[in-house]
Formats: C-alpha cells, sequence, structure tokens
C-alpha cells in the first residue's frame, strides 16, 4: 500500500541506468568517469565477450522496460572485431538470422556476407545458406525495415551462390508478396550477375527478369 501511495505522488525510487551493450566479461568497458564507453578495451575482448555485447545491444530493443545509456559504436566496433576472427562466430552468426530483432538479422547477414567473401563460412556454409534464403523470402510483417535485412540475406547468398541463391531470387521475383519491393530490383541484379543476362540494361529489370525466369523454369543456378 504505501509503495502505491508514493507512486501516485512521483516519490518512487528511479530506475537504475543500464549501460548498454555490457558485459559481465568486460566490466572496463564502461569506466566510472561517466566519459562513455572506452572502446579501447574491445580490441583484445574475447570472440565471446564481443558477441555477448552485440546479443546485449539487440535485446535491448526488445524490452522498453529497461532505463538504459545506449551506445551504439560499441556494437559496430564489436561486429568489426568479430569479422577479423574468421570461423570463430560463424554458429553465432547463423543463429541470429533468426534473431527477433531485424537489425540483428540485418548485422549478422551482413557479416556472413563478409566471411563468405574470404572463405570462412567453414562446414556450416550450406546450412548457412539455407537459413539465408528463409530470411530473404520472408515478407515483412511488422516493419518495413524488415525487408532490408531480407535485402541483405540476399546479397550475402550472392556471395555463396549456388541453387539456394537462385532458390530465393526466383521466389522474391514471382511471390506477390514482394512486388513492388526494391528486393526485387536486387534479385534481378543477382539474376543478371548469374546469367550473363543484360536485364540491367532494360527499362524494367524486374520484368524482364521475371520473364526469364517463366522461360526457364527449371533453371536452378
Amino acid at each position: 500500500m504505501l509503495r502505491r501511495i508514493l507512486d501516485m505522488f512521483g516519490t518512487a525510487t528511479p530506475k537504475e541506468r543500464r549501460f548498454v551493450p555490457s558485459s559481465p566479461d568486460l566490466p572496463e568497458l564502461w569506466p566510472d568517469s561517466g566519459t562513455g564507453a572506452n572502446l579501447d578495451v574491445l580490441d583484445t575482448a574475447s570472440t565471446t565477450t564481443l558477441t555477448q555485447l552485440c546479443d546485449d545491444y539487440w535485446n535491448s530493443f526488445l524490452d522498453d522496460g529497461d532505463s538504459v545509456v545506449r551506445d551504439s559504436r560499441v556494437q559496430r566496433r564489436a561486429m568489426e572485431i568479430i569479422a577479423t576472427r574468421g570461423t570463430e562466430a560463424v554458429s553465432w552468426a547463423r543463429q541470429r538470422l533468426a534473431h527477433d530483432g531485424y537489425d540483428a538479422r540485418e548485422d549478422c547477414a551482413s557479416l556472413i556476407a563478409e566471411l563468405a567473401e574470404n572463405d570462412e563460412l567453414g562446414n556450416e556454409k550450406a546450412a548457412i545458406a539455407r537459413d539465408l534464403v528463409t530470411l530473404a523470402v520472408t515478407p515483412p510483417k511488422d516493419d518495413t525495415k524488415e525487408a532490408q535485412a531480407a535485402g541483405v540475406a540476399l546479397r550475402a547468398l550472392s556471395v555463396i551462390g549456388g541453387t539456394e541463391c537462385m532458390a530465393a531470387v526466383r521466389q522474391v521475383l514471382t511471390s506477390p508478396d514482394w512486388d513492388d519491393d526494391e528486393n526485387q530490383w536486387e534479385c534481378a541484379d543477382i539474376l543478371a550477375t548469374m546469367t550473363s543476362e543484360p536485364f540491367m540494361d532494360a527499362e524494367d529489370a524486374v520484368a524482364e527478369a521475371k520473364a526469364w525466369l517463366n522461360a526457364n523454369p527449371q533453371t536452378e543456378a
């Protein structure tokens, strides 16, 4: 009862601010001086700690209950360093392709594209390609930025290539769920590269790409 009365008069204890992203394994990231995050400590942090930071950042957008001080520079720098760690974070990145937050899906699809360019997906390459297809062909539901994450997945697939890339391109170009979306143009561009067809020189590249797919229904790669 006393707590309710205090809340009514605005005398409730204020929520303690939480610094985001944070990791229990890196307390020195946020010094007590109040000068902001100490980005230098990220360079020698373990890959596990860096992924914890990224997870904390993305998850903070899914919970409105926290009073946070959020620094996107920490997450961006953590991702840059993770990209230099080769295959260490491949499994983690793959799992985040299905994250509830579109920014996590987009960032990890971008990371995977970078790792694929360096042939650093290891023995998870085929499974990652299948997960990218799922992300690339799923229409946006709640936020148009979800399509942006799907677009990055398409670009990652274009780096990997193969039947999975063609399957995603065909699905996006032929599904009415994606009509008039920029991702269809992205698919036309990918298809032009895969087939050496001059779609992108046409007045309507998407229409030309769709016509090609219709004339070549069995083409897988």
